[in-house]
């Protein structure tokens, strides 16, 4: 019994660790609606802020499609971590 049940909460992943999967842009931003219903307000400024922040400087990708690309595959809490990591290596130059 306490096998299965932490299996149950092992699968069971809330929004900020499930990955966006997307094939545009389009698709990309009807996902960060549909997260803005699910997630607490926090978060989700959390989310965004980490998106516009990496959108702004990530200068190395040339397009802003190839831009939100990048972020395909990720969970909100992976892209969040993927701006804490980019700024720590700014502010360290």
């Amino acid at each position: 019994m306490v096998f299965i049940l932490s299996m149950l909460v092992a699968c069971s992943k809330g929004p900020m660790q499930q990955p966006l999967e997307f094939k545009n842009t389009a698709e990309f931003f009807r996902q960060l609606e549909q997260l803005q219903k699910e997630l607490p307000k926090d978060d989700y400024i959390q989310l965004t802020d980490a998106i516009g922040y990496l959108k702004i400087h990530s200068t190395d990708i040339p397009s802003i499609d190839e831009f939100y690309n990048s972020l395909n595959q990720l969970s909100p809490n992976e892209i969040i971590k993927k701006q804490q990591h980019f700024k720590s290596s700014k502010q360290k130059k």
